[in-house]
């Protein structure tokens, strides 16, 4: 399975690093994925990441007043960016354990394609194992539909 076939095709919200925290939890209330993507400030800046935990982890549990502070300050950059959409999901998945991320950006060329995030494989690999298992079942009863 390659990752163009479970990337998110819904583009990331697409965020300014001086967005406030309470901010950035609104629209991850409202929003499919569990990360906004933080825009570079110039042409020559990365792409950045705040996610879920980003904002628990390094925000609410020290104590930041998150009407206060911007995502600038708890985000992940760079965001780990994968540009090859025929990447085989293990590379992807191997690629997120070696860097220890959740979520990463996918690229055709220099056009963001989508997310993906750990549940992404996850969901896919399940899927792909029930199928897997439902093939067989029905190759052992010996006919099929």
């Amino acid at each position: 399975m390659e990752i163009n076939d479970i990337v998110t095709k819904d583009k990331p919200k697409i965020v300014r690093g001086d967005m406030m925290l309470v901010d950035a939890m609104s629209q991850l209330r409202s929003s499919p994925s569990a990360a906004l993507i933080v825009e570079p400030e110039e042409r020559s800046d990365a792409y950045g990441i705040v996610t879920t935990r980003d904002i628990v982890f390094r925000g609410l549990a020290q104590g930041v007043d998150p009407v206060t502070t911007p995502v600038s300050r708890v985000m992940t950059k760079p965001v780990l960016i994968l540009n090859n959409l025929n990447l085989d999901l293990r590379y992807a998945a191997l690629a997120m354990a070696n860097a220890e991320v959740e979520h990463v950006l996918v690229f055709d060329g220099e056009r963001m394609v989508g997310e993906l995030g750990l549940h992404d494989v996850l969901l896919a690999t399940w899927k792909e194992c029930s199928r897997k298992q439902l093939d067989h079942m029905v190759s052992d009863v010996g006919g099929g539909c």
